[in-house]
């Protein structure tokens, strides 16, 4: 329980944590503000789990554990499903601007500026006769 209290000290301080471009940005911002309060709160529940953990209830704090490591993992699945999401969009946009551009899709689907892989010719194949080469 040190171990993750440690890991969200690190990760939400406000300094240097995730949140430090944002509050850096928004200095008068009630997130920025209530800093002191947030801060020492969050970093505290894993060390009271653990003072629970010491007093006896074990059975307590460890289910309590695990709902916060639940949480956190939902976090970070979150972080990655929102990033994966930004790379689609991102290819589908560079295809859609692939095909808006007709001499950029000729380009790629001509295969030219690129060298051809090894074991095939650069000519192009019988679907490709509008290329030009």
């Amino acid at each position: 329980m040190a171990g993750t209290a440690l890991f969200i000290m690190f990760l939400s301080n406000p300094k240097r944590g995730v949140l430090s471009a944002y509050l850096a940005a928004n200095p008068k911002g009630c997130i920025n503000r209530l800093s002191l309060l947030w801060y020492p709160m969050i970093v505290a529940v894993p060390l009271v789990l653990a003072v629970l953990a010491l007093f006896g209830y074990v059975h307590t704090a460890g289910t309590l554990m695990r709902s916060l490591a639940a949480e956190l993992w939902l976090i970070l699945g979150l972080g990655f499903t929102v990033a994966q999401q930004f790379s689609v969009c991102w290819l589908l946009a560079d295809l859609e601007s692939a095909a808006v551009d007709p001499r950029r899709g000729r380009r790629a689907a001509c295969g030219t500026g690129e060298s051809s892989p090894p074991g095939r010719s650069a000519a192009p194949g019988p679907g490709l006769a509008g290329c030009g080469a």
